[in-house]
């Protein structure tokens, strides 16, 4: 399946990609620097290429994305060596079977709510469970959904 029809769904306007989403202007746009602190753990689901990850990278003590998708986690594995990034880890894996050691300070799920191509085979309460599960007490999630109406019972 092409998404974007055949441009990158993230940008990266540091190594001169150009995508639909811009990861630079979205950290701009979102205006979310203040949440960001380098004493910070970040996740990020559905990674895609890593650049979003890479570029709060630069706020964060470590970014953790999750990707379903081997061939983008590749190409963020490559755009990570070459930078020489070494605070972002990129998985492969569908979230439904992501089981890290640790919770997280700040979550990012941007428009993972149901994954275009159908890969989120879990209910979009549990869902929002396991993103709570992994999220430190005092935790942020930034969600970015596209809205419905939904009972979460948590």
């Amino acid at each position: 399946m092409v998404y974007c029809d055949g441009i990158f769904y993230q940008g990266y306007e540091r190594i001169g990609a150009f995508g639909v989403k811009p990861s630079e202007a979205r950290l701009q746009n979102y205006d979310i620097d203040g949440y960001l602190a380098i004493d910070k753990t970040v996740l990020d689901i559905g990674g895609n290429a890593g650049f979003w990850a890479c570029v709060i990278s630069e706020k964060a003590s470590t970014v953790d994305a999750v990707e379903i998708n081997p061939y983008l986690i590749q190409m963020g594995a490559e755009v990570v060596d070459f930078l020489g990034i070494e605070n972002v880890n990129l998985v492969q894996s569908s979230f439904e079977n992501f089981f890290p050691e640790k919770k997280y300070d700040i979550v990012f799920s941007l428009s993972n709510h149901h994954t275009i191509d159908g890969n989120l085979n879990i209910p979009f309460s549990q869902y929002i469970e396991k993103i709570y599960n992994l999220t430190e007490p005092d935790g942020l999630l930034f969600l970015k959904a596209i809205v419905f109406a939904v009972t979460i019972l948590i």
